[in-house]
């Protein structure tokens, strides 16, 4: 009896970075490099390549409801037993899904990355950190849930700033192994809030979209420009371009790994 195998080169998982849940639409195309191609479907928002080698390539995703982004998929900066690239997705005006969005566009020369933390809901806070072990302990704040996604920010109230972390692991419910080292300085009970990811294409166009809450959607938004990080916390509700572009910069280097995504 002969055995087939199958070699796991990509797990591709959609998540609509306004709510942080899988993309349950199924109008979904991907591109390699400017070429079509269709990865199996392995449960909702989730998609696999087997056996098509791992090089690395830009890959187009272009989804019903949803404006297009391209990712870079750099196999040097991933789990070698189980590749993962999340693709954060945006919802486009023409979609029923954005009738409770609010979204900010706009161009800032020299930007490469822009991101946010909305304020009202934390997941959690941080209770201990183990430097040696890059472990991070957690308790969990009334009505949240623990951590279940990858990215996130440990708000660093006083400085109105916060830092990225994102996780490698989970050890148990209320401990996670990190990828990176904390960089900053941090308060126990410091709450930890979902990143919500803007898209910036070449030449600065961005595009950050957050879900509308009442009265007000309060957040702290950054932005990478020509290495440095910009602040400006506020209600995204209101926030427009020409607030962004008086956001106030952050002194410390960028010192993260923050070039893996460029």
């Amino acid at each position: 009896m002969s055995i087939i195998s199958y070699k796991l080169d990509l797990v591709i998982s959609l998540v609509d970075t306004t709510n942080g849940r899988a993309v349950p639409e199924r109008d979904i195309n991907f591109f390699r490099n400017g070429e079509p191609i269709r990865p199996e479907k392995r449960g909702e928002g989730t998609f696999i390549l087997l056996d098509t080698g791992r090089e690395d390539f830009d890959l187009l995703t272009k989804v019903r409801g949803y404006y297009p982004v391209t990712t870079k998929i750099r196999y040097e900066l991933m789990n070698e037993n189980e590749p993962l690239a999340i693709v954060y997705l945006i919802p486009d005006g023409r979609s029923l899904v954005n009738l409770n969005t609010v979204e900010i566009t706009g161009r800032i020369p020299k930007l490469s990355e822009i991101e946010a933390i909305g304020l009202t809901k934390p997941r959690c806070c941080i209770s201990d950190y183990n430097a040696r072990r890059q472990e991070m302990s957690v308790f969990q704040m009334e009505g949240s849930r623990y951590l279940e996604d990858v990215h996130y920010g440990i708000l660093h109230a006083q400085e109105e700033t916060f830092e990225h972390i994102e996780i490698e692991k989970n050890i148990d419910a209320k401990k996670m192994k990190l990828r990176y080292p904390l960089k900053e300085p941090f308060s126990v009970n410091a709450p930890i809030c979902r990143i919500v990811f803007g898209n910036v294409e070449e030449g600065g166009t961005y595009r950050i979209a957050m879900r509308r809450q009442a009265p007000e959607t309060p957040v702290i938004l950054r932005y990478l420009k020509d290495g440095c990080w910009y602040y400006i916390k506020g209600d995204f509700n209101e926030m427009t371009h020409e607030m962004l572009q008086k956001a106030k910069k952050f002194e410390n280097p960028v010192d993260r790994e923050e070039v893996e995504k460029t």
